[in-house]
């Protein structure tokens, strides 16, 4: 039809910036963008700087799951981001095909130190309490280091994709006790970006447990 096309799809944290500019400048709202751009890279920078500078000698080991069960998150995609921005390794980032499903003996005897269940936007805490308690009870998950240590985690994807993921990426660096972590409280960053850019998006429920 002649139509030009311009797609943008607003999801993994390492393109929000160059999407968001590209709206802004569609849009007109430049000085919009750049602010939301602003805040996106001061908080990307604080959990991104000592996983940087002071590497640890053996990273977390984590299983990042995507909503369905054994789904596992590889390299690249958006919960893959997450984790390595925050410090730790993927023990799926190197499998060769997209969001490869895996098996409990898999995930057994990888013998991750975290694990992390992504679960779709809209949960509340009860929904995401009764997922947690299903994953650590599956049949060989029980059995990992991830859940004798209660390092088990449900986030939801409200906050792992999209424009609020770098309240994602401050879980996940709570989650994974990043050098300076504990100076990064995800629920401010949460009230901000409601205060700031959407109201209303501080209400729902982001992780279970919290991290301490």
């Amino acid at each position: 039809a002649g139509i030009p096309l311009l797609l943008i799809d607003c999801y993994k944290i390492d393109t929000l910036a160059s999407d968001t500019r590209r709206l802004g400048n569609l849009t007109g709202r430049d000085a919009e963008a750049e602010e939301y751009i602003a805040f996106l890279e001061r908080y990307e920078a604080l959990v991104r700087s000592p996983a940087a500078a002071h590497p640890p000698a053996s990273p977390p080991r984590v299983y990042i799951e995507s909503y369905s069960d054994y789904s596992a998150l590889t390299w690249g995609s958006g919960g893959d981001l997450l984790v390595t921005m925050a410090g730790g390794e993927n023990i799926a980032g190197l499998l060769p095909v997209s969001s490869p499903k895996v098996n409990a003996e898999w995930v057994m005897a990888q013998d991750p130190d975290v694990i992390i269940k992504t679960a779709a936007s809209g949960k509340n805490e009860t929904e995401l309490r009764e997922i947690h308690a299903k994953l650590v009870g599956r049949t060989g998950i029980a059995n990992t280091s991830a859940v004798r240590n209660g390092r088990v985690y449900v986030i939801s994807g409200s906050v792992t994709y999209g424009p609020r993921s770098v309240i994602g990426l401050a879980w996940v660096a709570r989650i994974l006790n990043t050098d300076n972590s504990g100076d990064i409280d995800p629920r401010e960053i949460q009230d901000e970006y409601a205060g700031r850019f959407v109201a209303g998006t501080n209400t729902t429920a982001a992780i279970y447990p919290q991290p301490g």
